[in-house]
């Protein structure tokens, strides 16, 4: 029996593993499998979720042809940037200055009455079900910051601080089950005390990102000039897996299920850490030092914020906590890598932004094998930044969020608009990083494709070569936003109405 006479099934079950190029190359050897691509709805769609970078949901209970539909509509109104629909949503809380987004929910923090300088909870919407009071509430104390660990685990871990007598402070980790809003059924110490001792100098506002993969929680805090620290615990068990770990940066940002990347500002530079899932093996390695461009010699870095999402789950698997009704998302190993620097002279302060890819850098790290073993390695900015990298300074936008990238798509609002304060209408742009779409692109005279770019800033010895492409695309509208934000299929926008309480929009892309 030669392969053309095999059952069609069997053909159509071996195709599934093919990549693009191989599928495409598949389709062109003759008629017979032409057809089977044309016909089969099962093979379309597996093929249009490796372009457009999407993992299946094997939950999903929508049927095939219904996700194949859902996908080319999400595609189509990004590529166009025209939402398919919108809507508006008052805030029923006093929000903080802490928010994050996942696959299904915008997360704000909330401050119970408007006569308390500190956030003492959360408050969440659902994005996927957006019905009246569709928000959520959890409770907790003087709040310094929270992570979401949603998608995965249900799982919200809040930080917050007691300042005793003599500068003495005491940080605390609660952890809460985002459907509930009860303490965490399935960890061990759902209150921990991260840390108690006296802090001179406090500052005013403590600074702490928190990261949570698998069973591993990471958290970087910063509570005055001499205490940054980095934490690393296991959070159904509440025990630490190390000592606290030096930094000089509170941000955080997760490459892969056991790497991490801390911006280093007193290096210039990006440190990444192996943090292994298994609690056996000798954790939070520093193995690799990504140099940043350098900067003229009277300048230096305020702060360096960075971001990746979705993040990877602990076991590599879909997470199990996204609806039967969602049938994909974005998926994290395509993932671009947002890092937003804040660098100058004096008060004189400049904010750019870089976008590499999580897989370019993980194409850098030696093998597996070793991260356990090497010594840490150092890359000067010229061996490996140019040719993956693009560069934008970020003065020229509006919104100075972290939460502006998802899967490989980066928004900005106001792009080259000018600076006014208050809600200021301008268009949003999407830069698009997918290197489907770019090849896609460079084939459409009507799509705007960037190269190679060079960006010359004096806060930089050098100009930067930037040659990671991208499509942008500009929307016809103009939107009054203060802050936005992006997931898988939507852009949140917030605004504020004087008086009056918060309002968002959620404008939807499918």
């Amino acid at each position: 029996m030669n392969l053309l006479s095999l059952p069609t099934e069997i053909l159509t079950s071996m195709c599934l593993y093919l990549g693009v190029a191989d599928s495409y190359a598949l389709q062109s050897v003759n008629r017979l499998f032409l057809s089977l691509y044309q016909t089969s709805v099962e093979l379309q769609y597996a093929l249009e979720c490796q372009i457009a970078c999407v993992d299946d949901n094997p939950r999903c209970h929508l049927p095939v042809a219904t996700r194949l539909q859902i996908l080319r509509d999400r595609e189509t109104a990004w590529r166009l940037l025209k939402p398919t629909f919108r809507e508006s949503i008052l805030v029923p809380s006093t929000t903080s200055t802490h928010y994050d987004v996942t696959r299904s929910h915008y997360v704000l923090g909330l401050r119970s009455s408007s006569s308390i300088p500190f956030a003492d909870g959360i408050q969440s919407y659902s994005i996927q079900t957006p019905i009246e009071n569709s928000w959520s509430v959890v409770y907790t104390e003087n709040l310094v910051d929270f992570g979401c660990c949603i998608d995965e685990c249900d799982l919200v871990a809040c930080l917050s601080s007691v300042v005793g007598h003599g500068s003495i402070l005491e940080l605390y980790l609660h952890l809460f089950q985002h459907s509930t809003g009860n303490p965490y059924p399935l960890a061990t110490k759902p209150k921990i005390l991260l840390c108690r001792e006296k802090v001179p100098r406090l500052a005013h506002q403590i600074m702490a990102t928190i990261e949570v993969v698998g069973e591993t929680i990471v958290l970087a805090v910063e509570a005055s000039a001499s205490f940054r620290w980095m934490y690393v615990l296991n959070w159904k068990t509440g025990e630490s897996r190390c000592d606290p770990i030096s930094v000089s940066s509170p941000d955080l940002a997760v490459l892969s299920h056991d790497l991490f990347v801390n911006p280093n500002i007193d290096q210039n530079c990006l440190d990444i850490y192996y943090i292994p899932q298994s609690s056996h093996v000798e954790v939070a390695r520093l193995i690799q030092r990504l140099r940043l461009p350098r900067l003229r010699q009277d300048m230096s870095v305020h702060s360096i914020r960075c971001r990746a999402a979705p993040n990877l789950t602990g076991d590599g698997k879909f997470p199990k906590y996204i609806p039967g009704s969602i049938p994909f998302m974005d998926k994290p190993e395509n993932a671009i890598m947002l890092f937003r620097l804040d660098a100058g002279l004096g008060f004189d302060w400049s904010d750019l932004s870089m976008v590499v890819h999580r897989y370019s850098i993980m194409k850098l790290l030696p093998p597996p094998s070793d991260w356990s073993i090497i010594s840490c390695q150092t890359h000067e900015w010229q061996e490996w930044g140019p040719s993956i990298s693009s560069w934008i300074a970020s003065d020229e936008i509006l919104s100075g969020d972290i939460t502006v990238s998802n899967g490989q798509r980066h928004v900005l609002h106001g792009l080259h608009a000018p600076r006014v304060v208050g809600e200021t209408p301008a268009p949003l742009t999407i830069q698009n990083f997918n290197p489907y779409s770019v090849r896609r692109a460079l084939a459409d005279a009507g799509m705007q494709v960037r190269t190679k770019r060079v960006l010359e800033h004096p806060i930089f010895c050098e100009p930067i070569t930037c040659r990671l492409p991208y499509v942008e695309v500009i929307s016809d509208e103009e939107y009054p936003y203060r802050r936005v934000s992006i997931t898988d299929n939507a852009i949140i926008g917030r605004k504020y109405r004087h008086p009056g309480p918060l309002a968002i929009d959620v404008l939807h892309f499918g």
